[in-house]
């Protein structure tokens, strides 16, 4: 014997044709007012812009790295309020890693150690920098998206 209510749901009336469901309502844009431009700019081309953001990006962090290791090395200038002791304990540890690594012939003696540590110093900067980066990245990305076509 049957269920009562399934007896019912089996014998209802089914429905053979349906209107079309309504469209969806547009999104809303949730984006702060400053930024609705880039992101309608964004939304006509997503590929180029994204591509060009990311372009940016990398040569924001690039050209920074490079050009603050050339002017550390240049000027021997040592982060201030590091002590020396430490900076001579970690040029040694960074000695005996290169050599360990095999990496002696690159970074061979105090000198090498000593490009490490600038090295290091100046990417931890460009690090340090990165809202700065993300702002002129996402500020430019229209402009650089001109010659990107994706």
């Amino acid at each position: 014997m049957r269920h009562p209510l399934l007896l019912h749901l089996r014998t209802a009336p089914r429905r053979l044709f349906s209107t079309a469901p309504p469209p969806p309502p547009p999104p809303t844009c949730k984006v702060p007012g400053k930024l609705k431009y880039y992101a309608l700019l964004f939304a006509d081309k997503p590929v180029s812009y994204f591509t060009s953001f990311m372009i940016l990006h990398e040569i924001t962090a690039i050209v920074p790295v490079a050009g603050l290791f050339w002017y550390i090395h240049s000027t021997e200038w040592t982060p201030p309020g590091v002590p020396k002791e430490l900076v001579e304990k970690k040029m040694e540890f960074a000695k005996r890693w290169t050599t360990e690594w095999g990496l002696g012939r690159w970074f061979e003696g105090d000198k090498g150690a000593r490009m490490l540590l600038e090295l290091g110093t100046a990417y931890a900067v460009v690090k340090v920098a990165m809202p700065i980066r993300m702002a002129v990245s996402i500020a430019a990305a229209p402009w650089f998206a001109r010659w990107v076509r994706c």
